[in-house]
């Protein structure tokens, strides 16, 4: 027999009585196109398990190659993007997630900022993978109460990731300059109107190479293909979530031209819209 009483319980550790919202689950498996150029949520945090394969995800200004075993956390609020390794293609999940306070950090923030976003999981595969698969289960299923059930799922990563968090250190990594974020900022919020460099040097009051180069130096990527990506990922969500015919998907990320649309969406991801569509659409 086996008997452990808890008789001093810790001071709780999601403040006044918040306690993680689901926003989301996603799964990308079975794609080495697979890519989600950078972008950001205000609110919403993210705990990222690599299950298999290997890729590269943009936390902040730093990039890190990430493999199985791994955790990406990212806080509200961060820009972050992912790209698949053609070779060893990414099968990861992503919990999204809101509403939650930790002690001493803002709201939705899972570590403070600054620190390591990267965590070595490779001791707990089992416990993440089957959280993950439960919240998936619950959500399609959508059984009694499992809005309530996938809260408090969401409430283990959370616990587990700041347990492996312990000891974690700052990654060493350069804030963006602050302009920089600005730019990619207004191309997430813009990305469906016309825009170019020399829009760009109206609105932020700087020449078209400056900002080029400065956006490219901090991000590896120049405004313009920031901005495609910013398109086909949204058009990504469009094409799974939705019926909408292409051409009204491809207006409606910032493109006139469907044919133009569908061949830049089929040299970036590997698949026509259509063929994306018919694998990847959500039941």
């Amino acid at each position: 027999m086996i008997l452990l009483p808890f008789t001093n319980p810790e001071p709780a550790l999601f403040q006044d009585g918040t306690m993680p919202d689901m926003v989301q689950i996603t799964h990308i498996h079975d794609n080495p196109h697979w890519f989600v150029g950078l972008h950001h949520h205000p609110t919403y945090a993210e705990i990222i398990y690599v299950d298999k394969g290997q890729g590269t995800y943009a936390v902040g200004s730093s990039a890190y190659s990430v493999k199985a075993g791994e955790l990406v956390i990212v806080n509200g609020g961060v820009l972050h993007s992912v790209l698949s390794s053609n070779d060893n293609p990414l099968d990861a999940w992503t919990c999204t997630m809101t509403g939650f306070r930790l002690p001493d950090l803002p709201d939705n923030q899972l570590l403070p900022p600054g620190f390591h976003p990267i965590l070595d999981a490779r001791n707990h595969t089992g416990f993440f993978l089957n959280v993950f698969q439960q919240i998936y289960q619950q959500r399609r299923d959508e059984l009694a109460n499992y809005s309530v059930m996938c809260s408090f799922l969401a409430a283990s990563l959370i616990v587990l990731t700041r347990q492996l968090s312990t000891g974690a250190g700052p990654s060493g990594a350069q804030s963006a300059k602050p302009f920089t974020f600005e730019i990619m900022e207004y191309i997430n919020d813009h990305y469906q109107e016309p825009i170019t460099l020399k829009k760009l040097s109206k609105i932020f009051h700087m020449s078209p190479d400056y900002i080029s180069h400065a956006v490219a130096e901090e991000f590896a990527i120049s405004p313009i293909n920031h901005l495609i990506n910013c398109r086909i990922t949204e058009s990504i969500w469009l094409l799974i979530r939705t019926d909408e015919p292409i051409p009204l998907v491809a207006l409606k990320v910032g493109y006139d031209n469907p044919y133009y649309f569908t061949k830049l969406f089929t040299k970036r991801m590997g698949l026509s819209p259509s063929e994306f569509r018919e694998k990847y659409k959500l039941g």
